[in-house]
């Protein structure tokens, strides 16, 4: 919660955080500190929802590539991977925010 609370003083107004189910993310901790600042709007991602989390692309990656139990020192292969998955995010999120009025 300390990065949320520097945040919100750093903005100085409300703004919305977008979490998974993440139990952190419903945790007492998370409860409290939006009740103490109910300018600061939370937004669940639906239960299963990979397409707009897209994190979630690269841990299936990892899950099912040939390398996936291998330490590599170079990230580099993964680069162009997660650039079209965050591209993706960028239009669906876009998408989502024009029919939401968000």
């Amino acid at each position: 919660m300390a990065f949320l609370g520097q945040l919100d003083r750093q903005l100085g107004a409300p703004f919305a955080v977008v979490w998974d189910r993440l139990q952190a993310h419903r945790a007492i901790a998370a409860r409290d500190f939006l009740a103490e600042h109910p300018h600061v709007r939370r937004v669940f991602l639906p239960p299963y929802a990979p397409e707009l989390n897209p994190i979630e692309y690269l841990w299936g990656h990892l899950k099912t590539n040939p390398l996936a139990n291998g330490l590599k020192a170079n990230s580099a292969p993964f680069v162009p991977f997660l650039v079209v998955r965050l591209v993706s995010f960028h239009e669906v999120f876009a998408l989502w925010s024009a029919d939401s009025g968000a």
